[in-house]
C-alpha cells in the first residue's frame, strides 16, 4: 500500500481541509500519516500557513526539511497546498525547484488529481480524524467579505461562503459518532456565520459545541 504523509499547519481549518484530503486519499488505496517525522512514506503533502510572519516562516521552514529530504532520496514527490501558496505560488515556485507542484488554498480538487485520489462527490463530507477522540472541528464558512487592510483572509480564502446546512448536519452526524464533541472551526469568537445576515461577516465562526448524541441541535 502506498503512504503518504500529510503534515498540516496554521489553524484548525487548514486541519479540516487536511482531514477532507486525507479521507479522499485513503479511498484511493493510500495508507495515510499526518504530522510524522517518523516515516518511509515516499510522498509527503505539506498544507502551509500564509497569514502572519511567523506563520509563514514556520510554513518555509517545514518546506525547506522536506526538499532537503528529497534531495536525500528519502522522499520522492513533495507537494505544498494551501494558504501560502495561494498566496505566493509564483515566487515559490521560482525558489523550490525540489517542490513537485504547489496548490492554493481554492484548488483542492488540483492536489486530488495529482495523487490519483476520487473526486467522488460521495466522499464531500468525509474526515480522516486527526483530533483526540473527545472532539473534532465543523468548518461551516469559508473565506471574508471585510477587505480589512491589515487582514490577508480575503486575498487568500476569497469571499465569504457559508457550507449548505444539509452538508453541515451530514458531516456533524458522521463526527458525532466518532467523537464526543464537534466544534465550529473559527479565530474569533466576535464573528458569525450560517446565515443569510452573516454574509457580511468573516466567515471565522465562533466555537459551538455539537453534543454527540444530538449533532444537529
Amino acid at each position: 500500500m502506498k503512504k503518504i504523509n500529510v503534515i498540516t499547519l496554521g489553524c484548525s481549518k487548514n486541519t479540516v481541509d487536511s482531514e477532507h484530503l486525507m479521507a479522499r486519499l485513503a479511498a484511493a488505496g493510500y495508507e495515510v500519516l499526518f504530522d510524522s517525522d517518523r516515516t518511509d512514506a515516499k510522498v509527503v503533502v505539506i498544507n502551509t500557513c500564509g497569514f502572519i510572519g511567523d506563520a509563514k516562516q514556520e510554513s518555509i521552514d517545514m518546506i525547506l526539511r522536506a526538499a532537503a529530504a528529497k534531495q536525500a532520496g528519502k522522499i520522492e514527490r513533495l507537494f505544498v497546498v494551501g494558504c501560502l501558496s495561494e498566496r505566493y505560488a509564483d515566487e515559490l515556485r521560482a525558489e523550490l525547484p525540489e517542490v513537485d507542484e504547489f496548490f492554493g488554498a481554492r484548488t483542492w480538487d488540483g492536489i486530488v488529481r495529482a495523487l490519483g485520489a476520487a473526486e467522488d462527490p460521495a466522499l464531500e463530507t468525509e474526515r480522516h480524524l486527526t483530533t483526540p477522540k473527545h472532539y473534532a472541528y465543523l468548518k461551516i464558512s469559508e473565506g471574508c467579505n471585510w477587505k480589512c487592510g491589515y487582514c490577508a483572509i480575503p486575498l487568500i480564502r476569497g469571499g465569504h461562503v457559508s457550507v449548505p446546512m444539509e452538508r453541515l448536519e451530514e458531516e456533524a452526524r458522521k463526527l458525532a459518532a466518532t467523537a464526543s464533541t464537534s466544534t465550529a472551526g473559527g479565530c474569533w469568537p466576535n464573528c458569525f456565520a450560517g446565515s443569510a445576515a452573516s454574509e457580511a461577516s468573516s466567515g471565522y465562526a465562533c466555537t459551538t459545541p455539537i453534543p454527540r448524541h444530538s449533532p444537529t441541535r
